[in-house]
């Protein structure tokens, strides 16, 4: 899944939390559940089928430093990862990607090309149907082909992305083992926690004005 940094407190969410493998689920910030009353809801953190379709990079930009709209731009806060973000016809524009500096730009937050918090929620319920629930049902299923001792192979990167496969005569997969079981228990927490977020979200929500330039 993806989680939210506490630096962003000016909007709704934060960025993306990466774990040895990447984190995909997004998640509120303290800061940013108290800017909508949302001071009693846990934050969470956050990646194959459903997983894989959700993950982004971690964005680059200073989450200090709000945008300032420019002449007519008009911006609006996303949905997904909180931040504000210039609208065109009130969807959010291309963000929540990198420019990892070899010709082409990588990923994309799901809230690009949607409606912005301002003016609707139905984002919100996009994202838990398409992205959460399906990523909830994965993590379920792979934690407990875990626990069953159903798998009989793991893979770990390491921080330059290259990957071995272990197996149950190996040494290393008792350890590896155990790690996985812990961190697919997080995730199952963390995204349950971010689809109560998204139903608060919904049940709170309020029309708000787009910002413009001052």
């Amino acid at each position: 899944m993806v989680v939210f940094s506490n630096a962003q407190v000016k909007n709704l969410f934060g960025p993306v939390a990466l774990c040895p493998r990447r984190s995909v689920v997004p998640t509120m910030s303290k800061a940013n559940r108290k800017k909508l009353n949302l001071a009693g809801t846990r934050s969470a953190t956050s990646g194959g089928s459903a997983l894989s379709a959700i993950t982004s990079p971690r964005p680059t930009a200073n989450p200090d430093r709000p945008r300032e709209p420019v002449g007519d731009q008009l911006m609006g806060i996303c949905c997904v990862c909180g931040r504000e973000q210039v609208t065109h016809d009130g969807e959010k524009v291309l963000h929540g990607y990198q420019r990892p500096g070899y010709g082409w730009i990588v990923g994309g937050c799901y809230g690009t090309r949607k409606q912005a918090y301002n003016l609707s929620c139905e984002p919100c319920s996009e994202y838990k149907t398409e992205v959460l629930l399906p990523y909830q049902r994965d993590a379920r299923k792979r934690l407990a082909d875990l626990k069953n001792d159903k798998v009989d192979s793991l893979t770990e990167a390491n921080h330059l992305g290259e990957s071995k496969t272990f197996t149950r005569t190996d040494n290393e997969f008792p350890k590896l083992h155990k790690r996985e079981i812990a961190y697919w228990s997080r995730q199952i927490e963390q995204v349950r926690d971010e689809i109560m977020l998204m139903d608060r979200l919904v049940a709170g929500w309020k029309p708000k004005p787009l910002r413009g330039a001052a």
